[in-house]
């Protein structure tokens, strides 16, 4: 659905994705039957080729996103993606087909100066991915969320930060969704850089 996809645009985080204008003709609609996923959990590799794009770096942060229809947003392809600079093509494994594009990631930060957490306040039910996200973060970043009390609620150690961005479901260690109310996160790395910062969880 073009509107779809034209929302999805517009709704795109500044500073975290950005639709570079040679990338305008890479959106691509795959799909099967009622958008079915594979059988036995087997992936296909969707490529998309891209043209215009002369800067090696940027290259280099060029990933392919598909469309999350119920929110109107881009999601990052989750699996790990190969660009391939000679040629000219970005690809990535997936269980289901969707409609993708091209877009370049803002890549892991030096310092935790321009950290994002979004959306703030959240409301897990409804947020795209059912998913809170912390971005420009540093990849030796541990991050810790408590309540309000100081007791610990998730940990989420640098092996779950890919390329600058931590994700946070609204569980605890225990798997278990956490309560409405506010929240305190805490963000250190290894060269001693800090930040923290308040979230609010919001239910029905």
């Amino acid at each position: 659905d073009p509107i779809e996809v034209n929302q999805a645009d517009d709704n795109v985080l500044g500073g975290v994705i950005k639709l570079l204008p040679a990338l305008s003709d890479t959106k691509r609609e795959i799909r099967l039957s009622n958008d079915a996923s594979f059988a036995d959990g087997k992936l296909v590799t969707v490529q998309i080729p891209y043209q215009g794009v002369a800067d090696v770096k940027i290259e280099e942060q060029l990933r392919i996103f598909e469309l999350n229809s119920t929110h109107h947003a881009w999601g990052l392809a989750p699996r790990k993606q190969t660009v391939d600079v000679v040629a000219d093509t970005v690809s990535v494994q997936v269980a289901h087909f969707s409609v993708f594009r091209l877009a370049q990631l803002a890549q892991s930060a030096t310092d935790l100066t321009d950290v994002a957490v979004f959306p703030n306040p959240v409301k897990f039910a409804d947020a795209v991915g059912g998913i809170l996200k912390f971005v420009r973060v540093t990849q030796s970043s541990t991050i810790r969320i408590y309540t309000l009390s100081g007791d610990l609620v998730k940990t989420l150690d640098p092996a779950q930060i890919v390329e600058g961005r931590a994700e946070w479901n609204g569980e605890n260690e225990n798997g278990s969704a956490v309560a409405r109310g506010i929240y305190l996160y805490f963000i250190k790395d290894e060269e001693g850089h800090k930040t923290s910062g308040k979230i609010g969880v919001i239910k029905k």
